[in-house]
């Protein structure tokens, strides 16, 4: 064993080098690990993000396109989602690695749930002007939406720090796993808001009637976020937010919800007057991101429409199909596509190969089965 010199100082020698690197990299992680818990595992998520609102079957989607690997919570259990399948409130829908899938409320509002991204379809509330708000929340991840005609019911998003009040726009919401909310719009307008978890986590604790008083007072202050813009909202804006809150209000005594409502209506009114939420222009590529993702042509008129599953043998496992030349997919693959509307179909071999590609056209509800015909690979239409 190498013995250290008198005079001499443990990074003298190389043993004793080595022990003082070591130490400094397990201080190192041992810090590393303690904020990470401090940041991400210390504060539990918002119980009041995975509530139910008013009655479930008022809040209806349709799922138009599915992709990949895609699931409903439903009651308990996780399903497969299909295209078709119909979504009410409580559902909530997880999209794994390269999958993903568009939802669609009556005729004009279309959200796509991206990769790697968990939604859950939370109710409808009774809005402040006497409407009706269809909620969503993004518990983690992207979507993108489109929205052309809101009809009765306007939408409502929302996210661990943030709310996105829907205006008719195309627009994208982030939330990140640190909690941080960005909001992108392309055209029109959004209301952004910060969220309020105090408020959140009070309405969590109350009966469903009463519940949905304190969901409407979430949203602390305002910024119109307009087409080519983004707003951010981080998770230390709501904290300061809730701190003043919390000081201003009954302490979230919940005796007497009609008093509460009072005060903390004041107490929200007080603090919106002191906080500003800033917009700016929207990044370049978050912003041409969100316009190839999403436009118009994802909105469904149903009675128009035909499904197809485009589906491989076992010949053409890991083969991919694209529509009109978009992103292709691993099959299966379920679209909703124009009923006698003439389509580009190209199906690409592991290798990234074009190994059929031709104009076809749906009449009715089918299967399109790919399969090897000798040498080439061709489709067959199935029942």
């Amino acid at each position: 064993m190498e013995k250290v010199r008198p005079g001499s100082t443990l990074t003298d020698s190389p043993v004793g080098r080595v022990l003082v690197i070591a130490t400094v990299i397990f201080v190192v992680i041992v810090i590393l690990l303690v904020g990470w818990f401090i940041f991400f595992g210390g504060a539990k998520q918002d119980p009041s993000l995975s509530v139910v609102l008013g009655d479930p079957s008022e809040l209806k989607f349709v799922v138009t396109t599915v992709i990949g690997d895609v699931k409903v919570e439903r009651s308990g259990r996780v399903v497969d989602i299909e295209v078709n399948d119909v979504l009410f409130g409580g559902d909530v829908i997880i999209t794994g690695n390269a999958s993903e899938c568009i939802i669609q409320m009556g005729e004009g509002v279309s959200i796509k749930v991206l990769e790697n991204t968990k939604i859950s379809l939370s109710g409808v509330l009774p809005s402040l002007d006497k409407k009706k708000e269809s909620v969503i929340t993004l518990v983690s991840g992207i979507i993108l939406s489109i929205t052309k005609k809101l009809g009765q019911q306007d939408v409502r998003v929302r996210t661990e720090t943030g709310l996105a009040l829907v205006r008719g726009t195309k627009f994208s919401v982030y939330s990140k796993p640190n909690g941080d909310m960005t909001i992108v719009v392309a055209d029109g307008e959004v209301v952004s808001k910060i969220r309020s978890r105090f408020v959140g986590e009070l309405a969590s604790k109350l009966k469903p009637e009463e519940r949905e008083k304190l969901i409407l007072l979430e949203g602390i202050s305002e910024s119109v976020v307009k087409g080519g813009m983004q707003s951010d909202i981080s998770r230390s804006e709501q904290s300061k937010v809730d701190q003043k809150l919390k000081s201003l209000s009954a302490d979230g005594k919940l005796d007497n919800i009609d008093d509460f409502v009072s005060n903390l209506s004041r107490a929200i009114e007080t603090v919106s007057k002191e906080v500003e939420i800033k917009t700016k222009e929207a990044d370049k590529d978050k912003l041409d991101f969100l316009n190839r993702g999403i436009s118009e042509d994802v909105l469904v008129d149903f009675s128009k429409m035909v499904e197809v599953v485009f589906e491989p043998t076992e010949d053409t496992l890991g083969f991919v199909v694209s529509v009109d030349d978009g992103k292709p997919s691993i099959m299966p693959v379920s679209k909703m596509l124009v009923k006698n509307k003439k389509y580009s179909i190209t199906i690409k071999n592991r290798f990234g190969d074009t190994v059929f590609r031709d104009v076809l056209s749906f009449d009715r509800n089918m299967r399109v089965i790919v399969k090897r015909k000798g040498s080439d690979v061709g489709v067959e239409i199935g029942k």
